[in-house]
Formats: C-alpha cells, structure tokens, sequence
C-alpha cells in the first residue's frame, strides 16, 4: 500500500477523533487542550518527512496513530497494509525497551518517529528521557564499546548540541569508560558557565565522573575538588575520598564535616530559636535528643540525631520508631542504623514490637528486613490485636521471615491485607503469604482453598480490569500448595490447559503421588520450559519409589513417554524392573545422538558387566558427543556416574 493510500485511508477512519496533548514547552505553563488527531499525526508526518525521504518511515507515522486509535494489527494486515510498515508503526507506539522483538530496519524507523514525536510535541526535559534510553539500549548491543566509538563519544562531550552531549554521556557511564573522567570534568567547567538547564547538567557531569573514579584517580580528586580554600564538598566528592588514608583527604573532609555542622547548626536553630544551641558536639547532641523528646514531629531534627548523636541518642530515637506518624519511624529507624548499626536496629524492633502502646507499622517492616526470627510472636500478636494499620508489614515480615506458624493468624484476619508495594486492590497479601509458607495444618486447609477460589472467581470477573491474570496465578499458586482432592484438581487442569509455570509444578512433583505420574509426563512431552520439564522428571521418579506406586502400572504409563531421553535417563534410577537393559540397549540404536549419549550415562549407572559391555560397542559411534561419553563411562569405576545430568 503506498504512503498516499495510507494517508487517504487514516484520514477516512479517524475523521473527527480527538486527543488530549500537551501544550507545554521548557519555561512555559503546563496545560492539557484537546485537538484532532489528524492534525497531530499531520505535524508529525511533517516532522518525520524533514528528516527522512523513505516513504515506509513516513507512512508509519500513521499506522502508529491507526494501532494507538484502536485498531489491531491483525485488521490492518487483512486489508492488505505491508508487514514492514506494521512493524514500524507498532513498534514506534511501545516503550523502547520492547522494541527489541522487532526487526532492526523496523527499529530503527521507530526510533526516528519518536524522536520526532517528542521533539514536536514533548517537554524540553523528555528529550533526556527518550535520549538516555536510546544510549542505554545501544551500550548493551554487543561490539558497540570499540576503541573508534569511544573516541567519538568522547568527542561528543564538548558538543552543544543538549541530546548529543546526553547521549555521549549516557553510553560513556554505562559503558565505565575512566577515560571519560576528565572530558567529563572538563563539561562541568563550561556547562557552569551556561544558564538554565545547561548549568544543572554541571552536577550530573562531576557525578559521573566521581562515579567512574578508582583509587588511583585520587591525585586528580585531590586537585580537581580540594584546595585551601574549598570547605564545602558534594556528597559524592566526601563519600570517594572517605576511605582514603591520605592527609590532603583527611584535612578536605575535616574541612567538609565542620561546613555541613555549621550548616545545620544555622539550619536547625532557626527552627527552634527558643533555645540556644550548645557549642561542641555533647551540648549539640543534648539539644537535639531534648528538641526531639519534645516533638516527635521535627523530621530534620531527628536525622540529625543521626548524623551527630552517640549511643546516648539511641533511647528517644527508639521511642520515635515508635511514633503514630510513619514518616517520622522511618527516620528514626535510619537515625538507629546510623548511630548503631544492624545490632541496635534490632533491638529497638524489638522494644517497640514489645510495646503495647507502640505503632508497630515501621518496626514489623524492620524485622522482616532484619531476619528477626524471635519477633515472630510479636508479629503474630499485631495481627490477632494489633493496629490495622500495621498488618500489611506483619505479614510481609512473617512471609519473609517463612513463619509458618502465623498461618492460622493470617486466614484469622477478617479482611483481605493490601500492601503498599503491591499493585491492585484485591492482590491479598495473604495469598502471597499462603504461597510462601503453604496451607498450613490440615484444620486450615479448606480456609485457603476458599480464599483462593474466591480470589480465581474475582480474577475471571474483572479481568478487564486490571489484575486479573496476576492474581489468578497467584490464586493457583497457593491452590497447588493444598494437598487437597479439590485443589488438585483444579491446578491439573489448569497445567492441561497450557498455563505452565514451575510455581504450580513444582509442589506437584515434590509430592511424588503417582496419581500425576501421567500428568507429569504430559508436560515433560510438551512443556517448552526446560525447568518444567526436570520438575516433571522428577515428579515421575518420587512418584515411582512412592509405597503406593504400581510398577506395573508405571511401565504401561513410562510407554506413553515420547521423550527418549528422559526414559533413558530414569531407566537406571526407578524401581528395577524386568527389560531394564533391553530398553537401554534399544536406546543405544536410537538415531538422535543426546539419546544415545543419555543411554551411555545410564549403562554405566547401572555398572554390571552386561551394560558396560554395551557400552564399550559404541566406542565407534558416528557422533563425537557419543564416543567422549563412552570414554568417560568406562574410566569411571561401577555406578560411578551418579550425580550425572542429563545430555
């Protein structure tokens, strides 16, 4: 189709449609306004023809605005539109990291469309977006670090051009270029020059090139950021000389320390000058715990306690872990850490989780990050009495922490427990509870049946709404955690249906029931997962040592097994049975090489002289992957190829 058919057909199906969009530019007042679709992919086309004369990049323009209008690809291709130009236009309209599933001329069309999209209608400030990501995908192309492409970023630095720099600059951190680090120190010095936007770059130019700084840069540290008459560091700049033994680091930093004291002496006074601040750090330590004790509310306040206080600070900074105001926990949780490191984090979780009266929202997060095993009764206390507000961190700590003697607490909550971090507002933190620490006893095992039943019912309600796949799986998930006849059942058919993941065959195998032996052999046939598979494999042989397992049966069901190499490979490790060689030497006759290799490996498990003697005849097997195996096999003693892995 061409770019004039094309054009002629979006404008007849998109005759009146409109969008919102965007009229701001850098320094103006964002607005919102509405205009006709048309009229934007027009601005757009023209954009893309002052930059391009291929007619498939211009006609992509408008497929990308037919697939954002609602039509499918597949419509657009019935009607006789080009795969090229599909492939342009769709990939023009995903996030840039999606790109890659397309062809290269495809993205590379795309990209061009974007970039022209963004420069016409986008905020001055997207153009670093778009730019940055666009580096980051070409710096993870492989041969793209090659001595003549560095030398060209490297060029780019001094460029004026805002996306080229960026662009350069993008590559050349994510690449940890070190010979970067003085062309970026050299952008610094003439972006300070510049005004506005440019003049905010100057700091991001002297991170990257602390970032990219080893210890044997510290002479030109040294030189570049410390001198008699600096006092005031960046953050970056004091955290890479902190662990140097070296006067000149020593004396900058001193010099730093005293500036940031100063400062937030100034700073925090202002705050509260009712009170005189001490002189000396004691008397500045004093005012701060009595200014806190006073009013928990003084977030500043209390990460200066951090910054400053000593052992003597750690009280009323645990009393604040245990503030109503989430906020100020937060901080003080921080302010603990500073001050005395993992051991006193846990013990102010624990003092507080001990407290009654406390709010325990912060400190149940704390302990979970924290591995604090003896405050699992705690936990579990906050869930049967405790603040609402605080059961979301209590079951996430007790998940993390693998508790699983909180089940009967977590099923006991009388509302489904939504976390922060957690998107949707029916993904029940129970249900991901329950997946990690399983159903529980036999007495809770239809509460969580019924629970995740109840979540699959919502799932399929409202899939429409966001959500919904994810919480069936992770519904199913849990389901496949119940040894339950019901429960069985629906993840069996939830496998056969071909939503495969080794969450769900994972707690059937290890089960080793051998009423899913012809289950697991099913998906060793057609799972595309290659952990699926083993999981299935391994299924089959618990299933096969289980007490209640019929050999007989087994033969009849292993038979059904197209995979040869799988049956190659459980043929020495199941039960014996009568044919066990015949089979392993019809193996070695098999036509795909892994098979015979496969039944190499289990002839010599086997270890007898029978299947040794086989192995030895296929010493001049075609296949060189066969023969190393053979020569393996026979320098290995009887039964030696144990723990050997499958070919």
């Amino acid at each position: 189709m061409r770019l004039k058919d094309v054009r002629t057909f979006t404008h007849r199906q998109l005759q009146g449609h409109t969008d919102r969009f965007r009229t701001s530019r850098a320094g103006e007042p964002f607005a919102m306004a509405v205009r006709p679709v048309l009229e934007e992919a027009e601005e757009l086309a023209a954009e893309v023809a002052a930059r391009t004369a291929d007619p498939l990049t211009r006609a992509a323009v408008y497929v990308c605005v037919l697939l954002e209008c609602g039509w499918q690809r597949e419509q657009l291709a019935a009607l006789g539109f080009d795969g090229q130009l599909l492939d342009a236009g769709d990939a023009a309209r995903r996030h840039i990291s999606r790109m890659r599933g397309f062809p290269p001329r495809a993205v590379r069309r795309a990209t061009l469309i974007r970039e022209c999209r963004e420069f016409r209608f986008g905020d001055e400030p997207n153009i670093f977006k778009w730019t940055e990501e666009l580096a980051k995908e070409a710096a993870g192309r492989p041969n793209f670090g090659t001595a003549a492409t560095v030398r060209r970023l490297l060029d780019d630095l001094a460029s004026e051009d805002v996306a080229v720099f960026w662009y350069a600059f993008t590559a050349l951190t994510t690449l940890r270029v070190t010979e970067a680090i003085e062309p970026l120190l050299a952008a610094r010095d003439r972006l300070r020059r510049q005004e506005g936007l440019l003049e905010e770059l100057a700091e991001e130019a002297e991170w990257a090139a602390v970032s990219l700084m080893t210890p044997a840069h510290l002479p030109l540290a040294l030189q570049v950021f410390t001198g008699p008459g600096v006092e005031l560091l960046s953050g970056w700049v004091a955290d890479y000389l902190r662990p140097f033994d070296h006067p000149a680091a020593r004396a900058a930093l001193e010099r730093h320390d005293a500036a940031v004291e100063r400062a937030d002496r100034r700073t925090l006074g202002a705050y509260a000058a009712d009170i005189p601040i001490p002189d000396g750090r004691d008397g500045f330590v004093r005012w701060l715990i009595d200014r806190v004790a006073r009013n928990p509310y003084q977030g500043d306040f209390i990460t200066a306690l951090g910054t400053y206080g000593d052992a003597s600070a750690l009280p009323v900074l645990t009393a604040t872990l245990g503030h109503e105001h989430g906020a100020m926990q937060a901080r003080a949780d921080r302010a603990i850490g500073a001050i005395g490191g993992r051991a006193a984090r846990r013990e102010a979780v624990l003092t507080v989780l001990r407290d009654p009266d406390a709010a325990h929202r912060r400190a149940a997060y704390a302990a979970g990050r924290l591995g604090l095993a003896e405050a699992v009764p705690e936990l579990i206390a906050i869930l049967r009495g405790g603040a609402q507000e605080a059961w979301p961190a209590a079951v996430a700590a007790l998940t993390r922490l693998g508790a699983s003697e909180a089940v009967p607490a977590i099923l006991g909550l009388p509302r489904p427990v939504v976390g922060p971090s957690v998107r949707g507002g029916r993904h029940d933190l129970r249900l991901h509870a329950l997946r990690r620490l399983g159903p529980g006893s036999a007495e809770e095992l239809s509460q969580v049946e019924d629970l995740a039943l109840a979540a699959i019912r919502w799932s399929v309600l409202n899939v429409r709404g966001g959500g919904g796949t994810a919480l069936r799986d992770l519904a199913t998930d849990v389901l496949a955690r119940c040894d339950s006849p019901r429960a069985t059942e629906l993840v069996v058919q939830t496998l056969l249906h071909g939503t495969v993941r080794p969450a769900l065959v994972r707690p059937l195998a290890e089960r080793g029931d051998p009423a899913l032996v012809e289950v697991m052999i099913h998906l060793v046939d057609t799972a595309a997962d290659r952990t699926v598979r083993r999981l299935a494999t391994d299924g089959i042989l618990r299933a096969a040592h289980h007490p209640a397992a019929d050999l007989d049966r087994l033969d009849k069901q292993l038979a059904w097994l197209r995979d040869a190499t799988t049956r190659a490979w459980l043929e020495p490790r199941l039960p014996e049975r009568p044919g066990r060689l015949e089979r392993l030497a019809a193996a070695t006759r098999a036509h795909p090489p892994r098979v015979r290799a496969q039944a190499v490996k289990s002839l010599a498990l086997l270890g007898s002289p029978e299947a040794l003697e086989l192995v030895a005849g296929l010493r001049e097997d075609p296949n060189r992957h066969v023969r190393a195996c053979v020569e393996g096999a026979l320098l290995q003693p009887p039964g030696g190829l144990s723990g050997a892995a499958r070919t």
